[in-house]
């Protein structure tokens, strides 16, 4: 052992862990996070709700001709005296709405099927206000009078929906 040189052992003591285990957010990284996601939200929220209202208005436009269309089928399918037709309704109180009805002469003398409102604040343009507007297809043939009439969004956009005297529906966007 003499041959060794002298060395001196030093025992260090343990050392604590510098870190806790971690097994979750603290309140402040959750509450960061929280705010980040308000953020985003703030900036994006402009951007999405006119797209609602333009998928709205789109979907009340389409819903509008199904029902004339349904109406023309009536009309031609019928085997009684009835002719068929949408009566369209722009009220003052802002309650817009429309109609499918039967009728043997017109639309006086109406037995209503449905009535459906206008949806998320879209209104018709065309008729204007206080006025109505009334499609009847012919039983039989389905034909009826070249009629345009148009349905507005709350962000200003509007659909225009045509139906020709052969009674072809189209709907344009404006």
């Amino acid at each position: 052992i003499a041959d060794l040189p002298n060395y001196r052992v030093y025992i260090m003591p343990k050392q604590r862990k510098r870190h806790l285990e971690h097994k979750g957010l603290t309140l402040l990284e959750l509450l960061i996070s929280m705010a980040i996601i308000a953020v985003i939200a703030v900036m994006v929220t402009p951007y999405l709700l006119p797209q609602q209202k333009t998928i709205a208005l789109d979907q009340q436009a389409n819903q509008i001709s199904n029902y004339l269309k349904l109406a023309q089928a009536k009309a031609t399918g019928s085997s009684s005296d009835q002719s068929w037709g949408v009566h369209l309704e722009n009220s003052t109180g802002g309650d817009d709405y429309f109609e499918l009805y039967s009728t043997t002469s017109d639309y006086s003398q109406a037995v209503i099927e449905t009535t459906l409102y206008l949806s998320w604040g879209t209104e018709f343009g065309n008729p204007t206000s206080g006025n109505s507007l009334t499609i009847q297809f012919t039983k039989g043939t389905g034909d009826t009078n070249t009629s345009t009439f148009s349905i507005v969004s709350p962000n200003g956009h509007s659909r225009t929906i045509n139906i020709n005297t052969e009674g072809v529906i189209s709907i344009t966007k404006n």
